[in-house]
């Protein structure tokens, strides 16, 4: 099963249980937690990091912890109250880039949440190291 983004790391929690033989359930494959930025998209589920040392941070952190892969909140969605425009930008490609080379490093796929729209093409994310482009649901 994966799982794309869950308050408090639950899909590592929920993993873990299934490993350790807590629970019955299917293999998980998780990001722990997508990162944001401040007021992002979903930042109340979030790992929430600005600039390229926050975010290359968290990754190193969400590896630490268990995250099969790495996902970044690259545009803003539907979901956020007040705080969301679906089709604008989160992060520069140097912030992704800071990511997804920690991702790189030690053999983890990447993913972003992101809508299609002029503004911030997915070119742009391929040349920060993308791994593939992928949807929460």
């Amino acid at each position: 099963m994966r799982e794309m983004g869950g308050k408090g790391m639950a899909g590592l929690v929920i993993k873990k249980a299934i490993q350790d033989g807590m629970i019955l359930g299917p293999r998980v494959f998780t990001c722990a937690q997508p990162i944001s930025m401040t007021g992002g998209h979903a930042h109340e589920i979030c790992y929430v990091a600005d600039g390229v040392d926050e975010v290359r941070k968290a990754a190193r952190i969400l590896i630490r912890s268990g995250a099969d892969l790495i996902k970044l909140m690259a545009k803003r969605g539907f979901v956020t109250r007040g705080q969301d425009q679906p089709w604008s930008a989160q992060y520069s490609v140097a912030e992704m880039k800071a990511a997804f080379d920690e991702a790189k490093k030690t053999g983890r796929p990447t993913a972003v949440h992101a809508h299609s729209a002029p503004g911030h093409p997915v070119v742009h994310r391929s040349r920060g190291g993308l791994h593939r482009p992928r949807r929460p649901h």
